[in-house]
């Protein structure tokens, strides 16, 4: 249920609350109620504040379900080979087959909760031309995390003997992020040019990284820390110019700051046959790779021949033909390609388009296994300048 109420000209109330349930999720009263305000203070209405809050929540998904119904401790075995030789494991030291694990949901789960609240200004310094910035802050709770109620005690038994990994879903997690974004965007007239863009500032932690994930220690989870998506500066600027009355060049500029990847020693340290300890003193995603940078432009001239009947509009009276826009500006192309002029009867339109014009080596996927080769290094990267020229 919601309603928005106009307490006056300049000022908007908005009111909600919305309720859900989910099966395999035990609890039933999930209500979310949201507010939000709409104000514009003054008489020339240019600026605008706007400001909200309210309770949310996430599903568990269907993957995680499906989880515990493959893995069931019958299904799927695990193998553990110690002191394996490369790249055959086999050729030495030994094998061990270890108990069959599972998956599992706790006895008792919580939707997850998310409470939300932001704040934001717009101002319109003219007809095209805006500024906003936005500040928004949420903080979660009940976030699912998996966790091992299976660990091995300090004296290597487990509580469940004759069983390996037992993967319990726990309603346990929490979150928390403060992010800042500001963006502006200005046109021209008469569609001559248009430019926009946005400045994400982002600090985000968390303490797992999804339902399945399991923690370098179960018997004393200690896990907060950056989040996957902890990335602190984010950059993105769009543009679309006439050069001339059927020349336009349009382009984006994307550019983020290091993310976080998690450091590990390659070895079970603590004998629960899960790969995924950290050295001492080492947080959960600790290190950082490299920015990101990825520039991407497109020139495109169109030109057309003869008039198309009614193509004042679509719609009215009479209507005229339903134009269909087939084909796009070719693969990896920024912007979907300049408009054509649908007064004509047939259109075209040569372009060339660049991705990643600065053939910027971005690099991914860093090894954070300290006992690697390639520990610290990067093996992957997005694909190098790649320039199209074609007909439309």
């Amino acid at each position: 249920m919601q309603d928005d109420f106009r307490v006056r000209k300049d000022l908007t109330l908005s009111f909600g609350v919305r309720h859900e349930v989910q099966q395999y999720v035990d609890s039933v009263w999930n209500l979310a109620p949201r507010g939000g305000v709409a104000w514009s203070p003054f008489r020339s209405g240019k600026t605008t504040f706007r400001g909200g809050a309210g309770i949310f929540y996430n599903w568990m998904d269907a993957s995680v379900y499906e989880e515990t119904l493959q893995v069931d401790g019958r299904r799927v075995q695990d193998v553990v080979v110690f002191n394996p030789s490369y790249p055959d494991p086999w050729l030495s030291g030994s094998s061990q087959v270890q108990p069959s694990g599972r998956v599992q949901l706790a006895d008792h789960l919580d939707m997850p909760t998310l409470r939300q609240a932001s704040f934001g200004v717009e101002h319109a310094f003219s007809q095209g031309t805006r500024l906003n910035a936005t500040y928004r802050f949420r903080d979660g709770e009940h976030l699912l995390r998996g966790r091992n109620v299976n660990a091995p005690r300090p004296d290597g038994t487990r509580p469940e003997p004759g069983v390996g990994t037992v993967t319990e879903v726990q309603s346990i997690g929490e979150s928390r992020s403060h992010q800042l974004v500001v963006g502006f965007n200005t046109a021209g007239p008469n569609q001559r040019f248009f430019v926009g863009g946005n400045y994400t500032l982002t600090f985000s932690r968390d303490d797992g990284a999804g339902a399945l994930s399991l923690p370098a220690d179960s018997i004393t989870p200690d896990e907060w820390g950056p989040a996957n998506d902890d990335v602190r500066h984010r950059l993105g600027v769009f543009f679309n110019v006439r050069l001339l009355n059927s020349l336009r060049l349009g382009g984006n500029l994307r550019a983020e700051s290091a993310p976080p990847y998690n450091v590990t020693t390659g070895r079970d340290d603590n004998g629960d046959s899960i790969f995924n300890d950290r050295p001492a003193g080492v947080g959960r995603n600790s290190a950082r790779g490299d920015n990101y940078v990825d520039l991407n432009l497109r020139l495109g001239y169109s030109f057309g021949f003869g008039t198309r009947k009614n193509a004042g509009g679509q719609g009215g009276p009479g209507g005229g033909p339903v134009v269909m826009r087939m084909g796009g500006g070719g693969r990896g192309g920024p912007g979907g390609g300049g408009p054509f002029d649908r007064s004509k009867l047939v259109g075209f339109e040569v372009y060339v388009s660049a991705s990643n014009v600065l053939n910027t080596v971005n690099f991914a996927g860093y090894s954070g296994v300290i006992t690697a080769p390639l520990f610290g290094q990067p093996p992957n990267a997005p694909a190098p300048r790649r320039v199209e020229l074609g007909p439309r």
